[in-house]
């Protein structure tokens, strides 16, 4: 009967050594599932691999330590450390940043080595508290089913009983074209996290008459005081750029979440959208209703993103944009050969995630896409120019945070693509970096001093200044088009304004009211250029509305497909 029961046990802790590892996988899944775009399959096939190492750990351990309850024992430690291996680097890297992942290295070692010398000794004892270890590895397969089925049943289960509902929304696909309407070239440019006028002057005291005064006088009507209830980009872009899907579904979505900060916005809206099976990344983003209805006029489609072009249709030319890439050739690419995929993002999500937690930061190297197409130029002369008229001035050796170089260079080499296009252009400058730098854009230059050294999330000290050398690039760049093309129809559109959680945080606890910051979320700059020779199409005193800019574009240039939305 002793024999019996301790096979029974042998299973019992091979069933725990394959879930111990599985129990944070999920954990970390089910977290960040509704803050990042990530899917369960990449999660089971890790969990299959890591269950498998987990296991043949367990039978190198029990031959170590001569038993199959220190094997157990031994497991704890190495997984722990494992999943938690990011955190301490993090926190060793404060006191020794040269050492700390040797320190880590050097400390499980010793630890393993440790315990398998006291297990190998207690072989006799930790037999006899063997029901301690049987009651250990169940309360492991209870946590593993606790974290495990509910993430089977929000991305398996209700996914599947939405695939048997008619989708909730309307996108629209075919679209009215009058050729006699004038067909402009048009820019879309998206002032990332740049608030509007209006909440600029409240919240940090700073009067914008110059910049309206500069804005005008290129011919823009502004809207000092947009918003838009997106709240972050992914969520914001969709409604602007889809009407319909926004008016038959998103935007009763949005609007029931519009009161509540990004956590939480991000979660419910998210979470939303899983139960309905409604998947911006496959149903909409590459259905993206703007960027159909001038395909549908025959225009050239590019963008030029970093950040953003996560939540674009690629319909002619991408330009990637994003900082690093300043110091290798920068590449176009078309379509059907494009050096992105909404696949490798998904993917790229869970390797931060897995970089993040674990010891595989060191052998996850950030991979580099380099794409297929032409190597774009560098333009010297006219980016030093550009550049030299910023507060940066011109650019340093080795400067791989520039948001402004790039973005140049792509626009002056896009003025060859032949007409008519819309191009899409990212200006990213004023947007904090979400991996923990916060708003440090500025001051890793070397040329311009941090005042918040200890907080890179103090938006007191650190958001204006960020956001005033974002309107420098934003009129240089308009000034950059208007030069190749005087008649150009140019709207600079934000997205939202501050959002960052910890920026978020920092403002509650400096005493501001939810309201107001979520005031300062939903504010966005909007200003459009509408040359005289095509001003006379559209009702473009409407085009307050954020959400009526798609919408006029197309009325205007297209042909009539949308209703305009009553101002609020």
């Amino acid at each position: 009967m002793s024999q019996n029961k301790s096979k029974s046990h042998i299973h019992l802790y091979l069933c725990a050594a394959a879930a111990l590892p599985c129990i944070f996988l999920f954990y970390l899944f089910n977290g960040n599932k509704y803050m990042n775009y990530l899917f369960i399959s990449h999660f089971l096939l890790a969990a299959l691999v890591l269950a498998l190492v987990s296991t043949l750990l367990f039978f190198l351990f029990r031959k170590i330590t001569a038993s199959a309850e220190g094997a157990v024992l031994m497991l704890l430690p190495w997984w722990l450390w494992f999943w938690f291996f990011g955190a301490m680097a993090n926190t060793l890297d404060a006191y020794l940043p040269r050492h700390a992942y040797l320190l880590l290295f050097a400390a499980i070692v010793l630890l393993m080595g440790g315990l398998a010398v006291c297990f190998a000794r207690l072989r006799g004892a930790l037999s006899g508290k063997a029901g301690i270890i049987w009651g250990l590895a169940i309360v492991i397969c209870g946590l593993f089913l606790m974290n495990v089925v509910p993430a089977l049943y929000t991305e398996l289960y209700l996914p599947l009983r939405a695939s048997f509902k008619d989708k909730p929304y309307d996108i629209k696909t075919e679209f009215t074209v009058d050729l006699n309407l004038p067909s402009p070239n048009i820019y879309w440019l998206h002032v990332d996290e740049g608030m509007g006028f209006s909440a600029v002057e409240k919240y940090f005291n700073d009067p914008q008459e110059g910049l309206k005064a500069e804005l005008t006088s290129r011919g823009f009507v502004l809207n000092e005081s947009a918003h838009l209830n997106g709240g972050y980009t992914d969520s914001a872009l969709p409604a602007m750029f889809s009407p319909n899907f926004h008016d038959s579904y998103y935007g009763a979505v949005l609007s029931q979440n519009e009161h509540l900060l990004r956590r939480e916005r991000n979660t419910n809206i998210n979470k939303t959208l899983n139960e309905d099976g409604v998947y911006l990344h496959d149903d909409i983003i590459p259905r993206h209703e703007l960027f159909q209805a001038f395909a549908a006029k025959d225009y050239r489609q590019i963008h030029i993103a970093g950040y953003t072009r996560r939540f674009l249709p690629l319909i002619d030319i991408l330009y990637d944009t994003r900082p690093g890439y300043t110091e290798k050739p920068l590449f176009m690419a078309g379509s059907e050969d494009s050096s992105w995929s909404s696949d490798n993002d998904k993917y790229s999500d869970f390797r931060g995630i897995l970089k993040a937690s674990t010891p595989l930061t060191i052998v996850l190297a950030d991979r580099v896409e380099t794409g297929h197409g032409t190597a774009v130029p560098y333009y010297e002369e006219a980016v030093d120019y550009l550049a030299a008229q910023t507060i940066l001035g011109l650019p340093r050796e080795g400067e791989t945070l520039r948001d402004d170089i790039p973005v140049w260079r792509m626009l002056m080499d896009s003025f060859a693509v032949a007409g008519p296009k819309i191009c899409y252009v990212e200006i990213y400058v004023p947007h904090a970096l979400s991996d923990g730098r916060g708003y440090t854009k500025l001051y890793q230059t070397g040329q311009i001093t941090n005042p918040s050294p200890d907080n890179n999330y103090n938006v007191d000290l650190l958001y204006l200044p960020q956001y005033k050398y974002g309107m420098e690039v934003l009129l240089l760049t308009m000034d950059l088009i208007l030069a190749h093309d005087p008649t150009a129809v140019i709207m600079a559109q934000g997205d939202h304004g501050i959002h960052i959680m910890d920026s978020q945080w920092y403002m509650l606890d400096s005493g501001k009211t939810q309201a107001e910051i979520i005031e300062m979320n939903h504010s966005t700059i909007s200003a459009l250029r509408i040359p005289d020779e095509y001003a006379g199409f559209a009702p473009w005193a409407k085009a307050a509305n954020p959400l009526n800019v798609s919408r006029l574009l197309v009325n205007s240039y297209v042909g009539p497909n949308y209703d305009l939305l009553e101002e609020d």
